[in-house]
């Protein structure tokens, strides 16, 4: 599994119905306003004026989220409208002119809660001083469990007293991520905010001006996070990473929320004459663009280059909230399921590429015959789970039935098993004591057993319905109180924990048992695995893949397992396999792994398909 960059999880859902007075439209409600839900403070401001109210921002510190854009718009008839539109939250709204305050119900989640939000002090911006002082580039890591990230900061000091800047987490992908929000807390202390991907950096300026250093506020997650200046940053040697001239052509959709097919992707199309197979790739855990980036490499968009030098097209696309993809509704409770379901949009996708991709033959008119109608897919790691039960779900009416599928790093073992395996494996490795490590995974198996005693979701829920929230507020009960006996755990830690566990997307991943699409798939099928991975240890996973593979049932079906020596989870030649190695190893993608793929393919698609 690759690192999890998480979106904060908060739904704000606002309906402020109390009495109150109606609003003229020069009313001022710029400034900042307060509330707390139970335990959870939230701040609400709003400082720019415009045609129809104001525009700001929303912090709930207890949940590391600050900066989130929320506006409140005054209406014709004088109520008032507050959103939030990360969330897709909105509210209608009464102000207590009387009073001073905005009263209301707090609704989220099927829950109601009392909400009073009163005037407080605005938020402190970031002084003239202070910006000139940091402004700069700057390089360093930001350390998260046991994988350091190499991160470029960028700050810039415009028309005197704005400032604007953008942050580059280069391990994970070259896009830029600008902040919106500039804040000063002390005096060499600045807090800054990126509302797109949910971050927030907290640090302090050396007295020298030459560090950055404090903390990385994502999701549930608070990391370690050091900078230093720097006059100019070394790029990482990628070596596979292509080049032009390019002996292919690729094409580029742009969809949108509203599409059928919601996300961007770009087809790679070997020249010369088709038809030709295709290949849709789909990444691992976590927010992915396209290639696939990670420490620098871009794997996905090197196993296209090679597909097709060889004469096997590809499609790749961005995961949804990344790049040209929009989110998903509601993506904070999306599930490895749902992810499977936007994966399936791509075989109609790749069924019909000359004309959604806009190929044309030489006299202009769309192509005919390019893509054939061999079309599977590639999948890494979480996305070999994906497309093992898109293959699982052929036989279903209206399913997409792929030609094949690849499954690069692909679990065999239930995903609270491959978890433990996991953190064992990586944890020895980077030279965790054996006591440290036992009573950490004691813990781990404690949750994760009251995760799998709660009626068991199958392999086609997502936690989405009411049933199902029934069964994850009964888990989540049982969590709170093992978490609660363990003495040895900070607060701090208590509520980290209690968050990640709570999120949709790992308790469906920690009841999926591979067994259950492994054992239903009757189309060609090869699994890749090498032996240095520690994320997905072969051994335990191909032991039990090989097992369901013996099943007298699947005997005359055309399932292959190779096994690589040297290689890690990214199928990198490696020393030791460990997370921290990836970023320093050149090489992106083994070469005899590249070359079993097509080699694989071509012996049962060829152009004539």
């Amino acid at each position: 599994m690759k690192f999890k960059m998480l979106a904060n999880t908060v739904c704000f859902g606002l309906s402020l119905l109390l009495n109150g007075s109606l609003v003229t439209a020069d009313q001022d409600l710029s400034g900042s306003w307060k509330g707390a839900l139970g335990p959870v403070e939230l701040t609400f401001h709003f400082e720019n004026k415009t045609d129809s109210g104001w525009s700001g921002s929303v912090d709930t510190p207890q949940q590391n989220s600050y900066g989130l854009p929320a506006n409140v718009i005054v209406k014709p008839e004088g109520t008032l409208t507050i959103s939030v539109p990360a969330t897709s939250a909105t509210c209608d709204a009464l102000l207590d002119v009387d009073s001073g305050k905005i009263q209301g119900t707090w609704n989220q989640g099927g829950i109601s809660m009392p909400l009073k939000l009163n005037r407080t002090a605005p938020r402190t911006r970031l002084s003239a001083k202070l910006a000139a002082e940091v402004a700069g580039l700057y390089e360093g890591k930001a350390v998260i469990q046991l994988i350091q990230l190499r991160m470029i900061l960028s700050l810039e000091v415009i028309e005197d007293t704005n400032v604007r800047g953008y942050l580059i987490s280069t391990d994970q992908s070259p896009e830029e991520i600008p902040f919106d929000r500039f804040d000063q807390v002390a005096e060499r202390r600045l807090r800054l905010c990126a509302s797109s991907v949910f971050l927030t950096l907290d640090l302090i300026l050396s007295e020298d001006g030459k560090e950055l250093s404090g903390i990385m506020l994502q999701g549930p997650g608070k990391y370690p996070f050091k900078l230093e200046r720097k006059e100019d940053v070394e790029k990482p040697q990628r070596p596979q990473t292509p080049q032009p001239p390019f002996p292919y052509q690729e094409f580029h959709w742009v969809g949108n929320k509203d599409s059928w097919c919601p996300i961007g992707a770009t087809l790679t199309v070997p020249k010369g004459g088709g038809p030709f197979p295709v290949a849709i790739l789909i990444s691992g855990s976590g927010t992915q663009d396209r290639d696939s980036t990670l420490f620098g490499h871009h794997p996905f968009r090197v196993i296209a280059d090679d597909l097709a030098r060889k004469g096997i097209a590809s499609i790749r696309y961005d995961d949804p909230g990344i790049s040209e993809s929009p989110p998903l509704e509601n993506q904070n409770l999306a599930t490895s399921f749902d992810y499977m379901k936007l994966a399936q949009t791509l075989y109609q996708l790749a069924s019909e590429a000359e004309q959604h991709f806009q190929i044309k033959d030489e006299n202009g008119a769309i192509a005919d015959g390019v893509i054939g109608d061999s079309i599977g897919y590639l999948g890494h790691s979480e996305g070999a789970v994906i497309a093992q039960l898109i293959a699982a779900l052929a036989e279903d009416e209206d399913q997409p039935n792929p030609s094949f599928i690849i499954s690069l790093a692909g679990p065999g073992v239930r995903g609270d098993q491959l978890l433990l395996d996991q953190n064992r494996a990586l944890s020895k490795a980077e030279g965790l004591d054996d006591a440290t490590l036992d009573s950490a995974l004691e813990l781990n198996r404690k949750i994760f057993s009251a995760i799998l005693e709660a009626p068991a979701a199958s392999e086609q829920e997502t936690t989405k319905d009411p049933v199902r929230a029934r069964v994850e507020s009964h888990a989540t009960a049982r969590i709170k109180d093992i978490i609660a006996a363990d003495m040895k755990i900070s607060e701090e830690d208590k509520a980290r924990i209690s968050a990640q566990v709570s999120i949709p997307w790992i308790r469906w991943f920690i009841r999926y048992d591979p067994e259950w699409a492994i054992k239903r798939i009757r189309t060609p099928h090869l699994l890749i695995f090498g032996k240095k991975d520690l994320q997905v240890p072969w051994d335990s996973n191909v032991e039990r893949i090989q097992q369901l593979l013996k099943n007298p049932s699947l005997a005359e079906f055309d399932h292959e397992v190779r096994i690589f020596e040297n290689l890690n989870h990214l199928f990198q030649n490696c020393e030791t396999g460990t997370v921290s190695e990836y970023a320093k190893i050149e090489e992106t993608i083994s070469q005899e792994v590249l070359n079993t793929i097509s080699e694989w393919i071509l012996q049962r698609f060829d152009r004539q398909n």
